[in-house]
């Protein structure tokens, strides 16, 4: 009689975001099942790697270590970028997985964009003053960047259009989710009747790529009001906090299509007309 094993899970990891200064600090955030969790790395002083860096490997403090090697992986050293992440990621959860928690629950969501945008996060601060490391719970404000901060203004510099509709995140349900990052994502979807693409950012849109277009659209929408005109995707409406109705996102029309990948034409024909599609909109604007 054979004993049967129970198979053994693999934890689902993926690293979304790094946030790094001159030495004076570093932060890595990232999947873990269904966590998400954020820890803040700072130097072993309280202000710069940069008096521990004359110390070898056995002596320097582990967490300046650590915080060098994801500026490294950012700033200096990109074709070593996977194996750099993947040295302080390590670290990381040598130390803190069975804090992390084990494999995703069975329970579902409800299906909308809410927490995708709004994840629960488990907020740490790596401590590592010798070659031993510890993980500490911390409040996000303590963190080593806070995005908590509304920013009201790019909601003004986009001149957004008062006639489009807006949705909160829980008012739009996700039906094809294409690309999902730390707390943003690019998806299908479906709300006020109708299916749209969408993009939004829990942080809002400042120097996120969830932005890209929408300024254009803007314009587009200005200079063309009547759809029949002008055969592009339409903006239809905007994606808006609940409570401070600070803009996350928006939603266009959605166009079924296929990607230049599947189509016949040769690589050249292909990269011109990708490069045709920005080039025409900066005419139009």
């Amino acid at each position: 009689m054979s004993n049967q094993s129970e198979p053994e899970f693999l934890d689902d990891i993926a690293v979304y975001q790094l946030r790094d200064g001159n030495g004076d600090g570093a932060e890595m955030r990232f999947k873990f099942n269904n966590k998400q969790i954020c820890v803040s790395i700072f130097p072993s002083n309280g202000s710069s790697t940069n008096d521990t860096q004359h110390m070898g490997p056995g002596e320097r403090p582990l967490q300046d270590h650590l915080v060098d090697v994801i500026d490294r992986s950012m700033t200096k050293d990109h074709d070593k970028h996977e194996s750099l992440v993947e040295e302080a990621l390590i670290v990381i959860l040598d130390v803190g997985r069975t804090l992390f928690g084990g494999p995703k629950s069975a329970a579902q969501d409800d299906g909308s964009l809410h927490p995708l945008l709004f994840p629960e996060i488990l907020y740490l601060r790596l401590d590592a003053p010798g070659q031993t490391a510890s993980l500490k719970r911390i409040d996000a404000s303590e963190g080593y960047s806070d995005e908590s901060a509304v920013d009201d203004d790019f909601d003004e510099e986009l001149e957004l259009r008062q006639d489009l509709p807006r949705f909160t995140p829980d008012e739009i349900t996700i039906t094809d989710l294409f690309c999902h990052g730390a707390n943003s994502l690019s998806a299908l979807v479906h709300a006020g009747g109708r299916e749209m693409f969408c993009r939004a950012c829990g942080v809002g849109l400042r120097n996120s790529r969830q932005s890209r277009g929408l300024p254009r659209m803007i314009d587009i929408l200005n200079a063309f009001p009547d759809p029949h005109i002008i055969q592009v995707p339409q903006l239809l409406g905007y994606i808006h906090h609940k409570d401070t109705n600070q803009i996350l996102g928006f939603v266009r029309e959605w166009i079924p299509g296929h990607g230049l990948d599947d189509s016949d034409i040769t690589p050249e024909k292909g990269q011109k007309w990708i490069m045709q599609i920005p080039e025409t909109i900066e005419r139009l604007h």
